[in-house]
């Protein structure tokens, strides 16, 4: 490359950091909103193709932790057994978002979900 071309070429500097920094943007952004958006959305979509079954609550609680900015997150911890084509198992997903900063929500829940009741779980 010649001198003139190089000088052309940096001109386009600043240019080339703003393409690069929307780039990088546009990555995260999608990221993020698959993970906290599309996933779950598409996890609900595929769920109404699920088959009821009667499972019983082994065990139920609402977990509890810090958050780094001083707030709690709680999550659920809920086992239960059901049986599928005459074999058992052990599920313990109960939704399809990972935590949420509504405790009074999940307490809720949970009381409604006592050790040994009887509940309808969807299996794939």
């Amino acid at each position: 490359m010649n001198k003139q071309k190089l000088k052309e070429f940096f001109s386009w500097g600043p240019v080339w950091v703003l393409i690069g920094m929307g780039i990088f943007t546009i990555t995260i952004g999608s990221c993020v909103n698959y993970f906290l958006c599309l996933k779950p959305w598409w996890e609900v979509r595929k769920s109404a193709s699920w088959h009821p079954v009667k499972a019983v609550v082994l065990s139920s609680k609402v977990n509890t932790r810090s958050h780094h900015k001083g707030g709690l997150t709680y999550s659920i911890d809920l086992r239960y057994e059901y049986r599928w084509k005459e074999t058992r198992y052990i599920g313990n997903r109960y939704w399809f978002w990972p935590d949420t900063s509504d405790g009074a929500k999940l307490h809720s829940i949970i009381r409604r979900a006592p050790k040994g009741k009887v509940i309808t779980c969807y299996i794939n």
